[in-house]
């Protein structure tokens, strides 16, 4: 349930958001919803612990069978991830195959192709043609299979992904404003056996003319365990979880421990409001981190989210990895285990932060 406050009327007043079809909104085609996940891929990763490193590789990629998959991506370790998206419910009753299981027969398409020449000419090449957005500057001039090959070279070189790892698994991502249960009831089972599959929903809610959408992981769902701080687990931090790995140790599927946040590491003073940031793939472009959610870009505020993602050419990018803290010269990832479990007071207990890096020239 969603409310709105209104905390000048006395006593303060509520009024409850009603939830829509994405049907009734003013644009509100399924192709719509994919366009909004393309522009913006973190949207499929509403929770906190499950920061994504994606780069979208494919668009309505017709199989030799006439079918279309709506979005394909590769993830940091070499996976290749199918995106599929129906608007309502309704689309999915009203559909001859069943949607979780014409995503099982499109991910199994993915699985044939092999080595980063197949990629390049079957997925990310043509993408790059269909596509209007522009060329980096040093692509000026190259078609658009060569782009995606050196798009490809580049994200595998940074990630570290080895050739024999490209495409070593496919995950799937199902995306839609409902499910009907006969969807959910499989993707549950799917998920419990150990398929790295999700589910989510993006939910739109109405109050007067304007609309919100909300965002949540459906399948798979928190457990109770999720909320437990372990014992002896104090350099995970407050609060922290360790989730098991399920399937073959996906992102999706809980691999990552859950550490202290951004707001967090602000809060204990490990990170400063006006530190310098910059991206690793790009050293010498810093930023000034105004909050825990924006940093300033050429005299305006911008998210931290999106800057990173702009500067290293991905549809979505784990700040945490990626994100360099300049005063110490480390990536946040490294700084986030010196917030340490607190104290009978609730206090923090921090360990001491590290020298910076001795600069070099």
């Amino acid at each position: 349930m969603f409310l709105k406050l209104d905390f000048t009327a006395t006593p303060p007043t509520w009024t409850a958001l009603d939830p829509l079809e994405f049907k009734a909104l003013p644009t509100g085609k399924e192709a719509d919803l994919e366009e909004m996940i393309r522009r913006d891929v973190s949207l499929l990763f509403p929770n906190e612990d499950d920061d994504e490193t994606l780069m979208i590789l494919g668009q309505q990629t017709r199989s030799a069978t006439g079918k279309r998959s709506d979005l394909i991506a590769i993830d940091s370790t070499g996976a290749l991830v199918l995106i599929e998206v129906k608007r309502d419910a309704d689309d999915m009753r009203g559909r001859a195959e069943p949607f979780e299981f014409q995503a099982i027969r499109y991910a199994a398409g993915l699985a044939t192709l092999q080595g980063l020449e197949a990629i390049v000419q079957e997925l990310f090449g043509p993408y790059l043609a269909r596509v209007t957005e522009p060329p980096k500057p040093s692509e000026n001039g190259l078609q658009p299979e060569e782009i995606a090959r050196r798009r490809l070279n580049e994200f595998m070189q940074q990630n570290g992904i080895v050739a024999e790892r490209l495409n070593h698994a496919q995950r799937i991502i199902l995306a839609a404003a409902a499910y009907d249960a006969d969807t959910l009831s499989a993707v549950a089972w799917m998920a419990r056996s150990g398929l790295p599959i999700r589910a989510i929903q993006f939910q739109p809610y109405g109050l007067g003319v304007d609309s919100f959408l909300e965002v949540t992981q459906v399948i798979p769902p928190p457990s109770l365990e999720d909320y437990f701080v372990k014992i002896g687990s104090r350099s995970l931090g407050a609060g922290s979880r360790v989730r098991e790995p399920l399937g073959d140790g996906s992102a999706p599927q809980g691999v990552r421990r859950s550490l202290p946040r951004l707001p967090q590491m602000i809060e204990a003073g490990i990170v400063k409001k006006g530190d310098r940031l910059t991206v690793a793939l790009n050293p010498d472009k810093d930023v000034e981190l105004i909050d825990s959610r924006h940093v300033l870009v050429d005299g305006r505020p911008t998210t931290l989210n999106e800057w990173a993602k702009t500067v290293a050419g991905w549809s979505a990018i784990n700040i945490y990895d990626w994100v360099v803290h300049k005063p110490t010269g480390k990536r946040l990832r490294d700084l986030r285990p010196l917030l340490g479990a607190t104290s009978d007071t609730g206090v923090a207990v921090t360990a001491s932060l590290p020298s910076p890096l001795p600069t070099t020239g």
